[in-house]
């Protein structure tokens, strides 16, 4: 058998491609798996910063936003754990050194337990954009 396989180029070409044949197959399915994942995963922008906790009988917390970008929101996460907001309270808008307007908010929270005086991380998700969206706005971009 070995002798025939020697002698015989073409039969050892064309057995040798049906023994890894199903490899040409597999960038097709890893391009139809990302397509599928793009197209069903959502991004948010995320800004992030700093806020300190007053807590008495329920928790507030107060922190200094871009007054040019406006707040708005989808939902918050403090300290990576995602909370709902009772109420929203705008004050003083202030200039900080770089002459960028920041005003100072205040979120009353719902079931989040914190220590008084406490600072945490705050992360502000918004504009909620499916992944493919968001790929061709950065294509458009450059």
């Amino acid at each position: 058998m070995k002798e025939y396989l020697r002698y015989n180029q073409n039969n050892y070409i064309h057995k040798d491609r049906k023994k890894y044949a199903y490899f040409s197959f597999l960038p097709f399915f890893l391009i139809a798996f990302l397509l599928i994942f793009i197209v069903r995963k959502e991004a948010y922008s995320v800004y992030e910063t700093n806020a300190q906790t007053l807590c008495e009988e329920s928790c507030n917390i107060s922190f200094y936003f871009p007054y040019q970008e406006g707040f708005t929101y989808d939902f918050i996460k403090i300290n990576g754990k995602k909370v709902e907001i009772e109420e929203l309270f705008f004050g003083n808008t202030l200039l900080d050194s770089s002459n960028i307007g920041m005003q100072s908010v205040t979120l009353k929270v719902k079931e989040y337990k914190g220590n008084n005086n406490e600072f945490v991380k705050l992360q502000i998700y918004k504009n909620k954009e499916n992944m493919l969206k968001k790929i061709w706005k950065i294509i458009k971009e450059r």
